[in-house]
């Protein structure tokens, strides 16, 4: 199939095809598609540990598939350029204007009654 022509159907089909991966697999497929970007990116494991604050032996680990922490794989990320797909993670919570406002007097309130004994 051509992706380019039709990414929905492209991006419904590769959603469908990680759903039938057990968890191993899809560590598998990660480390991959970091590897590919670091190569594609014209990366040596020296230089992506360079950028990412790593050693090249956790790179090299990395890739291998041993257990990182978290906080690595976010480095790792970063310094590839993917950390944004993380963005879809992270919770937002949406604050409305009078949230803010009453949150604000909270603090106001808060700083007069310390500031008099």
């Amino acid at each position: 199939m051509n992706c380019h022509l039709n990414a929905r159907i492209c991006l419904r089909s590769a959603t469908m095809a990680i759903l039938m991966l057990n968890d191993e697999e899809i560590k598998d497929q990660i480390l991959e598609g970091c590897r590919q970007k670091r190569l594609l990116l014209n990366f040596s494991q020296a230089e992506l540990a360079k950028r990412a604050g790593l050693s090249t032996r956790t790179i090299r680990g990395f890739e291998l598939g041993q257990t990182v922490n978290f906080m690595t794989l976010i480095k790792i990320l970063r310094a590839l350029g993917e950390f944004n797909r993380l963005n879809e993670l992270v919770i937002k919570i949406p604050i409305s204007p009078k949230e803010v406002f009453l949150s604000s007097e909270g603090i106001k309130k808060k700083r007069r009654s310390r500031a008099t004994p």
